[in-house]
């Protein structure tokens, strides 16, 4: 990102966030995918195991707020609900220095009470990054698993960028302390994508890595607003899900590397 091109009004609030995420514990690990090789053999699509463990895991949090006693909930306005949601959800679900639950789990193969994804999980040394002897990490380290969601094939550290990276620009997006808006957000991802999250390390910019982390920050806006969110309150305070989270909603094919390319330089 050329900050010259950026306005006055938005580079404090894109400095505050900076600091923000990295205060709140941003991990600064890089992850690529080699979204090629092996291109020709079919994945059976992970939607729906993905939106059951999505499910699952909003369910615990939820169950984890509703132990409170009811004269608690219900003193708590929705705001402080919300709140308090969020950092239950994060404190179980999201990561600070390491993979996303999601990418973890599909790319091992090995957590406690997740069903088996089909994915391509291949040595470094199979890669297009190997071949052309790229930068260290991609070339001779670790590469994101290979699935199909929702029809579209891409790495699976996409979802860490959405569940993981979505919720920290999410969580600063809604922060009373800086006015942002999404273009903040896109540019913000550009800057940790060109840093030594991204770039600096593998020699890679992701276009996509960018496209799941704005996903991903809809995602979770959707939880309590909106036309249809996916969390309410019964009479009682407690909370509820009225619906189901379906990752289609959010996926697209710009999550698909060889649709939206990569730019490589050193």
């Amino acid at each position: 990102m050329n900050l010259r091109k950026v306005d006055r009004q938005s580079i404090p609030a894109i400095v505050f966030v900076v600091s923000f995420l990295l205060i709140g514990g941003k991990s600064a690990q890089a992850s690529e995918s080699d979204p090629w090789t092996y291109a020709h053999i079919p994945l059976e699509d992970s939607k729906v195991l993905v939106n059951e463990q999505l499910a699952n895991a909003i369910q615990v949090v939820i169950d984890t707020i509703n132990s409170a006693p009811v004269a608690e909930l219900k003193s708590l306005g929705d705001t402080a609900l919300e709140f308090a949601f969020f950092t239950s959800f994060r404190s179980q679900h999201v990561r600070d220095v390491t993979w996303g639950m999601f990418e973890k789990c599909i790319g091992t193969n090995n957590c406690s009470g997740w069903p088996r994804f089909e994915r391509i999980q291949m040595y470094p040394e199979e890669s297009v990054y190997h071949a052309a002897r790229w930068r260290f990490i991609p070339s001779r380290f670790h590469l994101a698993s290979i699935i199909q969601v929702c029809g579209v094939r891409m790495g699976a550290d996409k979802l860490t960028h959405f569940f993981d990276d979505g919720f920290h620009y999410f969580n600063a997006l809604r922060s009373k302390r800086k006015h942002l808006d999404p273009e903040d957000i896109r540019q913000l991802s550009m800057v940790f994508e060109k840093s030594y999250m991204g770039t600096r390390l593998t020699g890679i910019v992701s276009r996509a890595d960018i496209e799941a982390n704005l996903a991903g920050v809809q995602f979770y806006s959707d939880f309590f607003i909106g036309d249809s969110p996916m969390i309410g309150r019964d009479r009682n305070g407690r909370l509820l899900m009225l619906r189901k989270p379906d990752i289609c909603d959010y996926v697209t094919d710009q999550y698909d590397e060889r649709i939206l390319p990569n730019e490589y330089t050193f």
